[in-house]
Formats: C-alpha cells, sequence, structure tokens
C-alpha cells in the first residue's frame, strides 16, 4: 500500500540528536522513502517542559541520550508512542511511565561500538604518551622532551565487558597489554575470545595500570568510582570513562 494511503505521510517523527544528519543525507533519505514528515530539534531539548513543547504533535521521537522521558513528559504527550534512543543506553527513560502511557521505548545495540571503543583506547594511548600536554607546548613554542609511558606490557582493566568493553580489549591485545575484566553477566569463554582475565573489581582496581568504565548507568553502579574505591588504585593509573559520568563521585 503506497505510504499516502496507508497513512503513514500523517506520522511525525521528531529528532532530538544534533548529530542525526551528521553523516549526510542517507538518515533524511531513509526517513523522506518510508513517507515519514520529520523535524530535527538541533540543540536538544533541555528542560522536561521544553520536551514537552519541542515534540508537541509527534508521533515518535528519535531521542538523544539526555532527553527525560519521565511521567511528566509522556502524560504532556498522548499522540507520542514511540522513544527511539539514538544509542544504547536508556537511563533517561523511565520504562514505567512508558508501559502506562502506551509508548513504545528502543535503543540500538552496537551503534556506537566502535566509535566509543576507538575513542577510549585513543585517550588512553594520548595519556600515555602526553599527547595533549606536548600539542599545547608546540602551540606556544616551548618545545621540550616530554616523558611518555609505553602501554606495551602494562595493564587495563575493564569494568564492564560488553561489546564495548570486548572492542577496547581487542585495541589492547594489539598493543600487548594485559587485559582484566570485570562482568559478572559475561562468562569465562567470551572473556577469553577477547584475550581478556576475569578478576573481581577490588583486585582489577589494584592491579590495573589503566582502569576504562564501560558498565550501564543504573542504581547499583552509581559512584562505583568513589573515595574507597579509587584509593585502591596505583598512584599513577589512569581513569578513562567513556561510559557514564554517574558511574564516578567527582
Amino acid at each position: 500500500m503506497p505510504a499516502a494511503e496507508s497513512g503513514v505521510m500523517n506520522f511525525t517523527v521528531a529528532v532530538t540528536v544534533p548529530v542525526f544528519f551528521e553523516s549526510g543525507e542517507e538518515p533524511a533519505n531513509r526517513l523522506r522513502e518510508a513517507g515519514l514528515r520529520f523535524g530535527q530539534m538541533a540543540d536538544g531539548p533541555g528542560s522536561p517542559a521544553r520536551l514537552v513543547e519541542l515534540l508537541d504533535g509527534a508521533d515518535a521521537v528519535i531521542a538523544s541520550s539526555t532527553d527525560p522521558y519521565i511521567e511528566e513528559v509522556l502524560a504532556a504527550l498522548p499522540r507520542l508512542k514511540h522513544v527511539a534512543r539514538w544509542g544504547v543506553g536508556y537511563e533517561a527513560v523511565d520504562l514505567a511511565a512508558c508501559t502506562r502511557h502506551g509508548v513504545i521505548a528502543t535503543r540500538v545495540v552496537g551503534a556506537l561500538t566502535e566509535a566509543v571503543a576507538d575513542h577510549a583506547f585513543a585517550l588512553l594511548l594520548g595519556l600515555a604518551r602526553r599527547l595533549a600536554e606536548g600539542d599545547h607546548l608546540i602551540r606556544r613554542g616551548d618545545w621540550q622532551q616530554l616523558q611518555g609511558r609505553s602501554v606495551a606490557g602494562k595493564t587495563l582493566g575493564l569494568v564492564g565487558f560488553g561489546p564495548i568493553g570486548q572492542a577496547v580489549a581487542d585495541r589492547a591485545r594489539g598493543f600487548r597489554m594485559r587485559v582484566l575484566a570485570c562482568d559478572p553477566y559475561q562468562s569465562d569463554e567470551v572473556l577469553a575470545l577477547h584475550g581478556a582475565e576475569r578478576a573481581e573489581f577490588a583486585a582489577l582496581l589494584a592491579a590495573s595500570d589503566y582502569v576504562s568504565l564501560h558498565a550501564a548507568s543504573t542504581p547499583e553502579t552509581r559512584h562505583l568510582l568513589n573515595a574507597t574505591t579509587l584509593a585502591l588504585l596505583k598512584p599513577n593509573a589512569v581513569l578513562i570513562n567513556t561510559a557514564r559520568g554517574a558511574l564516578v563521585d567527582e
């Protein structure tokens, strides 16, 4: 049935992800080919009241990780029937409220796995080799011989070993690092497949030269890294967090 006859032309999709269209025309073309009307909110929603204002009249939304889909927002948007998270995390989406209001909530597992793994390992290498410091010195004409650190033979501890943690482990193996992983949901077979050794959380912190966080943000993992657990780290250990800010008590 053609889109216009099926009524899909009356279906409106809002986009609150600023980077959604940065990869080119393909995302927009796919929405057009499906017969959907869409509009982008480039600056993001901000407050719940602002989100309600932006989504008034929308049937679905391609949502950023910070959009607060909570009771007061969903109650004010009776037309909204689908919250499609751009990415994996959904801690800003109240699933119980979605159920009460008949709203489907979805996420895209694996969408950013390689990108986040690249970013995490780039941070590790940049910190080890003091790249940012060297860049600042060069730009002000102050050449110094900065002493970096080799990552070969060092220990990388991964807190959370889902797809992103696994991808980081694969990169670390290429640099001849020892990899420890802490994740109660992954089997020893999965760890072994990516060259990682299982370690308890406290032991991992104490043994690692670099610690990279890849755990989900939940009530149980909030402030996982705090004054007590940070004290377990080596004096010169490096902590990298490309997961969620709530994991660390700053």
